[in-house]
């Protein structure tokens, strides 16, 4: 479930800004967010790193560092703004909110899933 932490921290906290929108529950949110992507959620990420082959590691781990989480910022920047820009859909905070909950309800899956494909030839 390592690799599903910072998921659930998103769902809890935007579940908890929709019924609460404001600064508090943003700033809750972003220390809840931050302080277990940094701790449980990167040890599980570094874990799952040390099943691929060595020689497939420098290169794969490149990549994805470099080109994946990049794009992703890229892209949720992208929907942020035709979400909530005036000149785009103009919502608010909280139907951005709303659009993220089945988002990082689909992150925790293929958390689950990928954590059972790592674990499977430990079995």
């Amino acid at each position: 479930w390592g690799l599903a932490t910072a998921a659930i921290a998103n769902l809890i906290g935007m579940a908890a800004y929709v019924v609460s929108p404001g600064l508090s529950t943003a700033l809750a949110l972003n220390g809840l967010e931050g302080g277990i992507r940094y701790t449980f959620f990167k040890t599980a990420k570094e874990q799952a790193w040390s099943s691929v082959p060595r020689d497939v590691l420098f290169q794969l781990k490149a990549f994805v560092e470099a080109f994946v989480y990049r794009f992703g910022r890229g892209i949720s920047g992208a929907l942020l703004l035709i979400l909530t820009g005036g000149m785009f859909l103009g919502l608010g905070a909280v139907p951005v909110g709303l659009f993220q909950l089945p988002l990082a309800a689909a992150w925790i899956w293929l958390s689950w899933k990928l954590g059972k494909a790592l674990l499977a030839p430990l079995a």
